[in-house]
């Protein structure tokens, strides 16, 4: 089983460029395409909730419609 994970960073303090997420398999970092990749294999996708957090919101909005396409 593979698990793909997706953190929306709060904090950058250092980092640049500057992130607003960043995906992980294996605990490594990918790319939201390399991710996409991942994930058209999956059977079952789960979407973890940040109530309110517009940033996660874009985001599972725009994995869906790739996902889709």
């Amino acid at each position: 089983m593979t698990v793909v994970l997706c953190a929306c960073v709060i904090s950058t303090a250092g980092q640049s460029p500057l992130k607003a997420y960043q995906f992980y398999e294996e605990g490594e970092e990918i790319t939201h395409e390399e991710a996409l990749k991942v994930l058209t294999k999956a059977d079952v996708i789960l979407f973890g909730e940040l109530h309110n957090h517009t940033m996660v919101h874009w985001l599972q909005l725009k994995t869906a419609q790739k996902l889709l396409e």
